[in-house]
């Protein structure tokens, strides 16, 4: 039996483990573990490894190309497998602080392999009726995903807030 109150603690080695950000793929591809990373604070990174503790190498996957990115990007969790490919949630932060959650499409046989990526944000901080100071971002965050039949939903803090999507 699965027990929530009694676990080990494990931590990652490597070269590749020098960042935040990491999230494992649900299931192995080709026999390998794969996880997403980022890699400073302007890269998204795919590592591979056999050893799911022990990660030696990554490969850049993606680097910003949209204003709301250049700040900083990341993932968002990790990938969902859906029949077309593996859909990864990406958040970045633009100008003025603005965060946003955009997402990219990633091959089911090779995630290295970009299939498709959003040109436009899914979700974006707006100020509303909030006052925001040089001290405060428009700050977005992801909490995680779930499934019922035919939709993924996002769950998302705004600010002190929580909206779901």
């Amino acid at each position: 039996m699965n027990r929530l109150d009694s676990f080990t603690i494990r931590i990652f080695y490597g070269k590749a483990v020098n960042d935040k950000g990491m999230a494992l793929f649900p299931e192995k591809i080709s026999g390998k573990f794969e996880m997403i990373s980022r890699q400073g604070s302007e890269l998204i990174s795919l590592m591979s490894s056999d050893d799911l503790y022990h990660w030696e190498t990554f490969q850049l996957l993606i680097e910003p190309q949209f204003d709301w990115e250049f700040v900083q990007i990341g993932n968002c969790g990790s990938p969902d497998k859906t029949e077309k490919g593996w859909l990864l949630l990406t958040h970045g932060v633009g100008a003025m602080r603005k965060y946003v959650i955009s997402a990219i499409f990633l091959d089911l046989q090779d995630p290295s392999k970009i299939i498709g990526r959003f040109e436009k944000t899914m979700i974006t901080a707006e100020g509303g009726e909030r006052e925001v100071s040089a001290q405060c971002s428009l700050y977005l965050w992801f909490t995680g995903t779930w499934k019922i039949p035919s939709y993924s939903v996002c769950s998302v803090g705004y600010f002190d807030c929580v909206c779901v999507c």
